[in-house]
C-alpha cells in the first residue's frame, strides 16, 4: 500500500437520480472516470475510501439548521435504512470497502475519516464524487487545512451545472492539484 488514498464521494441512489445530477453524470460519463480512477487504485494498492452521506431513521444526526439538510426528515430523505443512500450501481464499489458514513458535506467533519488516514499513513488523498461545489470542496479544503496533498480528478467529479462545476473547480486549483483521470492514472 502507497500513502495515497482515494476518496470517492456520494455517488449514491438519492443524489445520482435527481435530475441535474443525472444529467451531468450522463453527459460528462463521470462515473465511468471514477470507475477508471477505481480500478487505477485498486492496481496501485492505494487505499479507497467510499464516502456517503446518510441518516438514521430518527435523524438525530441532522443539522436541523441547515438549508441544505432542513428537508431531509420532512421528506424522508437519504437514511441509512433506505436504499436512497446505497451505493450507485454502476459505481466499482465491493463488498468489505472501507465506508465512512457522514452527516455534513465535509468527509472530515465528525467522522472517522481522519483516523482511517493515520492509521494507514496517509499523505496524498485523490478526491472524486459529488459534488463539486459542495462535498469534494469542503472536504478537499479541510484536507489542505490538515496538510494533506490535495488532488480533485476533476472528471470523476459532477456537480449540478456546469457553470457550479468550473467555479469550483477553480477555487479548489488555488489548494489543490485540479487533474483528468488520464492524466492522474498515466
Amino acid at each position: 500500500m502507497t500513502n495515497t488514498a482515494l476518496i470517492v464521494l456520494d455517488f449514491i441512489n438519492g443524489i445520482n437520480q435527481q435530475d441535474s445530477f443525472k444529467a451531468f453524470l450522463e453527459k460528462h460519463h463521470t462515473l465511468e472516470k471514477a470507475n477508471q480512477l477505481i480500478a487505477y487504485a485498486r492496481k496501485q494498492q492505494d487505499l479507497i475510501i467510499f464516502v456517503k452521506v446518510g441518516f438514521s431513521d430518527s435523524y438525530v444526526e441532522l443539522a436541523h439548521r441547515s438549508p441544505i439538510f432542513k428537508h431531509n426528515k420532512p421528506n424522508n430523505w437519504l437514511k441509512l435504512s433506505e436504499s436512497s443512500t446505497d451505493f450507485d450501481p454502476k459505481l466499482d464499489y465491493h463488498k468489505g470497502d472501507v465506508v465512512v458514513i457522514k452527516h455534513r458535506i465535509n468527509a472530515f467533519y465528525a467522522t472517522s475519516l481522519e483516523a482511517i488516514l493515520n492509521a494507514n499513513q496517509i499523505e496524498n488523498l485523490i478526491l472524486c464524487g459529488i459534488s463539486t461545489n459542495f462535498a469534494v470542496e469542503a472536504t478537499a479544503r479541510d484536507a489542505h487545512d490538515r496538510n494533506y496533498v490535495v488532488t480533485i480528478a476533476k472528471d470523476a467529479c459532477a456537480s449540478n451545472s456546469e457553470e457550479n462545476q468550473e467555479k469550483s473547480l477553480s477555487i479548489l486549483s488555488m489548494m489543490a492539484e485540479v487533474k483528468t483521470v488520464d492524466e492522474i492514472v498515466h
